[in-house]
C-alpha cells in the first residue's frame, strides 16, 4: 500500500512538473514583430550590401544616399525575382548613383552547357522592386548587354517592379543597348522553334501592379534593341517593348473590370529608341500603358522602328489601353519600316479579329482602345514605310477603337509610303492599303472626336484616313453636312443620323473631284455625299485650333503654340 501511494505522489509531482513548464511557455513573449529602421548608404560597398538586405529584410528599412556614388563598370544587379525584391524605401536625397553593366554572349563549348540557359534576365540598378519606393534620386546608366534568356527585362532604374511601387523625383540619363548574340539553348543545330521577348525601358522594363504611381520622373535614355543573334538565322527577337519611361507598365489584373488605374503625372522622356525586331511595340514614354492615366508628359526624342511583323509606336505611348492621355506633348519624329513577303499577306494581323493592322503610327499613341486624348499637342514628322496589310498612321493616333479626341491638335509630316502586291489591286484586296489621318489614321467602334485641328502635311486625308462603324463626331447634328473631316474609307456609319446619300462621291473643294470616299461601296444609314471644303489660310495653322467646318467661324481659340509651349512650361516647373 505505501508503494502505491509513493508511486501516485511521484505521478503527481510529474504532472505538476509538466503543467508548470506549459504554463510557463504559454506565458512566453511572443517573437518582437519587426522595427522600422534607417540606414545610410555612403559608399559602392553600401549599396551593393544592400543584396544582404533585400527580400522581407527589406520591407521595413529607408535607406537614404548620402554621396553621389559610382558602381562601377562591372555591377550586377542583385534582386533577381520576388524573393530577392528590393521592398523598403530609397531616398536619394538628390544624389546621384553610376553604373555600368557590359555582358557580351559567347557560344558553349559543349551541348550540355547550352541548356542552361536562364530563362529569364534582369537588368537594372535595381533588378526587381516589390512594393518599394524610390524617390529623389538621379541614375546614370550604361548597359550594353547580348541578351542570352528566352525574357529578358532591362531599365535604367529597375528592371521589373510589381506590387504596390512609387517612384517620385526621379531621373534617369544614359544608354541601353540590348543585342542578341549567341542564345543558349536555341543552337541552330538543335532545330528548335522558340520565341524571344524583351521589355526595355529609360526607367523601368516592366511594371505591374494595382498601386503603381509615378511622379516627376524624367529620363533621357538612348534606347537601342537588335533582335539578332549568331548561329541561327531564325534567332531574331519576337516581341519588344520599349519606351523612354517604360517598356510595359499595366495593372495587376489586366481583365478586371474595376476602376484600378495607374497613375503618371509630369513624366518627361527625352532621348532616341532604335529598335530592330519582329514584333515591336514603342513609345517615347511607354510602350504599352494599359489603364494608365497619364498627365502633363513630354517626349522630345525620336522613334525610329524597323519591323516585320506587327509595329506600334507613338510618341507618348505605343498601345494606350484604358485610361487617359491628358496634358500631353511630342515634339519629336517617328520613323517606321515595316516588311512583309507577298507570300504572308497576314503577317501582322491578330488572328480571327476585325482589327487586323500590320503597322500603327501616332503622334502621341499608335493604337488607343477604350481611352481618352485630351488637351494634347504633337508637332511631329512622321514617316512610314509599309509593305503589307493595313497600315495606318496618324498625326495624334495610329488608330482609335471605342475612345474618344478631345481638344487636340497635330503639327507636321505624315509621309506614308506603301507597297502591294503587284499582283493585286487596291480594289479587289481592300485588305492591302495604307491610310494617312491628320488626327487618326484610322477610327472605329464607338469612338468620338471634338475641337480636333490637324496641321499636317502628306496625309491621304485632313482628319481621318479610315472611319468604320458608329463613330461620333460631336460637332455634327443631325441634318447637316460633314465638311472638313473626311475619311479616305467609309463603312457602317451612321455618324449621328447626319446627311446620308451617295457613294463615290467628290469630296474637296467645291468642283473638284480630287478625293474618292471609298473603293467599295459605303453601308450602313450614313453614306457621306460632296461637300464644299472651306479654305483656310495657312498661316492660321500654327496660331489657332481653326478647325475646317468644325468650330464657328471667326472663333479664336488657343493657339498650338501658346498650348504647347504653356504644356512644356507646366512639366518644367
Amino acid at each position: 500500500m505505501k508503494n502505491v501511494k509513493k508511486v501516485l505522489l511521484i505521478l503527481l509531482a510529474s504532472l505538476l512538473s509538466i503543467a508548470g513548464v506549459i504554463a510557463l511557455t504559454a506565458c512566453d513573449p511572443e517573437e518582437p514583430a519587426p522595427q522600422p529602421y534607417t540606414q545610410s548608404i555612403a559608399t559602392a560597398e553600401d549599396f551593393k550590401a544592400l543584396s544582404e538586405k533585400q527580400g522581407e529584410a527589406s520591407s521595413y528599412g529607408t535607406f537614404t544616399l548620402t554621396n553621389d556614388i559610382d558602381l562601377g563598370a562591372e555591377y550586377m544587379p542583385s534582386g533577381v525575382g520576388v524573393d530577392t525584391s528590393f521592398r523598403g524605401v530609397f531616398d536619394g536625397q538628390g544624389h546621384k548613383i553610376t553604373y555600368t553593366i557590359t555582358q557580351q554572349a559567347t557560344a558553349p563549348t559543349s551541348d550540355e552547357e547550352q541548356l542552361t540557359a536562364q530563362a529569364t534576365r534582369y537588368w537594372g540598378l535595381f533588378g526587381y522592386l516589390y512594393n518599394a519606393t524610390v524617390k529623389n534620386l538621379t541614375v546614370e546608366v550604361n548597359i550594353d548587354v547580348d541578351a542570352d534568356s528566352e525574357v529578358t527585362y532591362i531599365g535604367g532604374l529597375a528592371a521589373f517592379a510589381y506590387g504596390s511601387v512609387k517612384l517620385e523625383n526621379v531621373t534617369v540619363n544614359g544608354d541601353i543597348e540590348l543585342g542578341y548574340g549567341y542564345l543558349p539553348p536555341y543552337n541552330a543545330t538543335l532545330g528548335t522553334g522558340y520565341k524571344l521577348t524583351a521589355f526595355t525601358g529609360g526607367a523601368i522594363g516592366y511594371a505591374e501592379g494595382k498601386d503603381i504611381a509615378l511622379s516627376g520622373v524624367k529620363t533621357d535614355v538612348n534606347i537601342s534593341v537588335a533582335g539578332r543573334s549568331m548561329l541561327n538565322d531564325r534567332g531574331t527577337l519576337d516581341d519588344v517593348y520599349a519606351g523612354g519611361i517604360a517598356g510595359l507598365i499595366r495593372t495587376e489584373n489586366n481583365t478586371s473590370t474595376g476602376t484600378t488605374y495607374i497613375t503618371a503625372s509630369d513624366v518627361v522622356a527625352g532621348g532616341d529608341l532604335n529598335v530592330n525586331a519582329a514584333a515591336v511595340t514603342v513609345g517615347g514614354l511607354y510602350g504599352l500603358a494599359q489603364r494608365t492615366n497619364v498627365s502633363g508628359a513630354l517626349f522630345t526624342g525620336k522613334v525610329a522602328v524597323y519591323g516585320s511583323g506587327k509595329v506600334v509606336a507613338g510618341g507618348i505611348a505605343g498601345v494606350h489601353d484604358r485610361g487617359t492621355i491628358a496634358t500631353a506633348a511630342v515634339s519629336g519624329s517617328a520613323d517606321v519600316a515595316t516588311t512583309a513577303p507577298a507570300v504572308r499577306l497576314d503577317v501582322g494581323r491578330l488572328g480571327g479579329e476585325s482589327n487586323k493592322y500590320l503597322a500603327s503610327v501616332g503622334g502621341i499613341a499608335g493604337y488607343v482602345s477604350f481611352g481618352t486624348v485630351t488637351d494634347s499637342v504633337a508637332v511631329t514628322d512622321i514617316a512610314m514605310l509599309a509593305y503589307g496589310q493595313n497600315n495606318y498612321s496618324g498625326g495624334i493616333v495610329g488608330q482609335l477603337y471605342n475612345g474618344t479626341l478631345l481638344n487636340v491638335a497635330a503639327m507636321g509630316s505624315c509621309d506614308t509610303l506603301f507597297s502591294m502586291n503587284s499582283t493585286s489591286n487596291q480594289k479587289d484586296n481592300h485588305g492591302q492599303y495604307a491610310a494617312a489621318g491628320g488626327i487618326a489614321g484610322r477610327i472605329y467602334g464607338r469612338s468620338s472626336f471634338d475641337k480636333v485641328y490637324s496641321g499636317m502635311s502628306g496625309v491621304y486625308q485632313g482628319i481621318a484616313g479610315e472611319i468604320v462603324d458608329g463613330v461620333e463626331t460631336v460637332t455634327l447634328e443631325e441634318g447637316q453636312t460633314v465638311q472638313g473631316l473626311f475619311p479616305g474609307y467609309v463603312a457602317f456609319n451612321a455618324a449621328n443620323a447626319a446627311t446620308a446619300a451617295g457613294t463615290y462621291q467628290a469630296i474637296g473643294e467645291e468642283g473638284e473631284n480630287k478625293y474618292m470616299v471609298t473603293h467599295r461601296t459605303s453601308q450602313g444609314t450614313a453614306l457621306f455625299t460632296s461637300a464644299t471644303v472651306e479654305t483656310v489660310n495657312k498661316t492660321l495653322y500654327y496660331d489657332y485650333y481653326a478647325e475646317n467646318g468644325l468650330s464657328t467661324p471667326g472663333e479664336k481659340v488657343v493657339g498650338v503654340e501658346t498650348e504647347f509651349d504653356g504644356i512644356v512650361n507646366k512639366i518644367n516647373e
